[in-house]
């Protein structure tokens, strides 16, 4: 629902980078151009927390929002993401538009002192795109690839069944004596 609130390539490319790359705020900050692999659908990330690049795979249609997003731009800048100012974009900026998305989205809001706040954020989109993938059946080490975590328990952590899969992931693996 915050993906149909966009209403900009550079945003709509940079929210389908986090959700379907399950990138970290910092990963997506720092891509450049050059990290996009327009044929294989590929991103290799960079400067990682771990400080070990890695490649993530992403849908056609991520790719094609990066194309899309790249053709309205006049530069020849390397970074992949750059603010209003031709800077590369910052971490607090990614942070802005993905609650500004999210307030008009509705989701998770709440009032303080009269101002819609929302508690979704950049890692909220790194949280839903493991989330997804697990309940899509990949393979937690695969999963644990995808976002970069030296450790299993770290993307142990994302793994919570909706109450409304379990009983049907139960039955679909569960043998029949």
């Amino acid at each position: 629902s915050l993906v149909y609130k966009i209403d900009n390539y550079r945003d709509y490319a940079m929210v389908l980078v986090m959700l379907y790359g399950g990138l970290r705020v910092s990963e997506v900050c720092n891509l450049d151009r050059e990290d996009i692999d327009f044929e294989e659908f590929t991103i290799t990330v960079r400067n990682t927390k771990n400080r070990i690049d890695r490649t993530v795979a992403v849908t056609e249609k991520c790719i094609r929002a990066i194309e899309r997003y790249l053709e309205t731009r006049d530069d020849t800048e390397k970074p992949l993401f750059l603010s209003r100012k031709k800077m590369r974009i910052s971490r607090n900026q990614v942070n802005r538009l993905v609650k500004k998305y999210a307030i008009m989205a509705d989701l998770r809001t709440y009032k303080e002192n009269d101002k819609v706040k929302t508690k979704v954020g950049p890692h909220m989109l790194r949280h839903t795109a493991a989330t997804n993938l697990i309940a899509s059946d990949c393979d937690v080490v695969v999963v644990q690839q995808h976002l970069g975590h030296k450790d299993i328990k770290s993307t142990l952590r994302y793994v919570h069944v909706a109450k409304e899969m379990y009983g049907d992931l139960y039955r679909k693996h569960v043998p029949n004596y």
